[in-house]
């Protein structure tokens, strides 16, 4: 499992930004914020109680992961899973001004094996949601657009803070 508000990429000086207030933290900093703390509230919950859900993650539009639970081992680590999850949003986005200049809320990828919903997260963020293949998608909308708002409002929160 990932350190909650770890980003992925570390500069060579062993700083790295703290991705809602833009300033640099030590990289031995294990003290997590209230954000931090949420995210990881809101993710154990998903993951806990919403039949069929095996893993969420959150990351940054630029695919750094911000949290993460993934109980099953995807054969894909967080870093890739975030960059994918980025992709495949900003994707989406393109493919949606076909019919107007509105973003892509989400994608939905369905498989026999399981399905992987992208939650875009106002313009910093992006919400996965990996599931397996008795989840119910109307379901996994609901509750990946209600984390979503959330999430939303704690990025603003920070932001203004």
């Amino acid at each position: 499992m990932e350190p909650v508000g770890e980003l992925a990429d570390t500069p060579p000086d062993g700083s790295h930004q703290d991705f809602l207030k833009g300033r640099p933290r030590p990289a031995d900093d294990t003290h997590m914020t209230d954000i931090d703390v949420s995210m990881r509230h809101v993710i154990d919950h998903v993951v806990d109680h919403v039949p069929g859900v095996l893993g969420v993650l959150v990351g940054s539009v630029d695919g750094r992961v911000l949290a993460t639970r993934i109980t099953r081992n995807t054969g894909f680590d967080a870093a890739s899973i975030a960059a994918m999850s980025a992709a495949v949003l900003g994707l989406s986005n393109r493919l949606v001004q076909l019919t107007g200049d509105a973003p892509a809320s989400f994608s939905h990828q369905r498989s026999n094996d399981g399905q992987v919903f992208v939650f875009g997260i106002s313009t910093v963020a992006v919400l996965t949601v990996l599931t397996d293949s008795t989840a119910a998608p109307a379901q996994i909308q609901l509750v990946g657009q209600d984390v979503g708002r959330g999430l939303e409002r704690m990025f603003r929160s920070a932001a203004n803070a």
